[in-house]
């Protein structure tokens, strides 16, 4: 009987810690939807600009090595000409503009650009419309992020 309780009494134990776990992926993504929701907010609040296009845009990126000699993007749509613009993080919102990349209109697969991040950390890219002078990057000013029904297109990712 005693064994009995024992056994069961470490079962429970076992079963509530183990809910409680997620797996370094799961709060991974966790913490780069959080950033994500967080500099999407900031970048309006902060810039108090931004365009809003029809057509959805994409920035979807890995988590970099810091040994690769090239960054690279997996998928990038942008409906018009645009900056895809590389920030680093400052307190969980992005801070200095590490690269700016000039993107024409359309969808891009495996990208791979020749500025490779040489500093482990997290990143934030953002996607700016090009709208002042044609391929000068300008922000502040008239190359303000691109939104999507009020949300800044952001994509959060790690260099290990």
């Amino acid at each position: 009987m005693y064994m009995t309780y024992r056994i069961t009494i470490l079962l429970s134990l076992v079963l509530f810690v183990g809910a409680g776990c997620n797996t370094a992926e799961e709060r991974t993504t966790k913490k780069q939807q959080d950033l994500r929701t967080a500099s999407t907010e900031m970048l309006s609040e902060e810039t108090k600009a931004s365009v809003s296009v029809s057509e959805t845009p994409v920035i979807e990126i890995k988590d970099q090595s810091i040994e690769q000699e090239t960054f690279a993007v997996s998928h990038v749509f942008s409906p018009e000409d645009a900056w895809l613009v590389l920030y680093a993080d400052d307190g969980g919102k992005p801070g200095t503009i590490v690269h700016t990349i000039p993107l024409e209109s359309g969808e891009l697969f495996d990208i791979e650009i020749d500025m490779p991040i040489d500093t482990p950390g997290t990143y934030f890219a953002v996607l700016h419309v090009d709208m002042g002078v044609q391929e000068t990057f300008e922000f502040p000013g008239p190359d303000v992020a691109m939104d999507v029904g009020g949300k800044v297109v952001v994509e959060v990712f790690e260099v290990e």
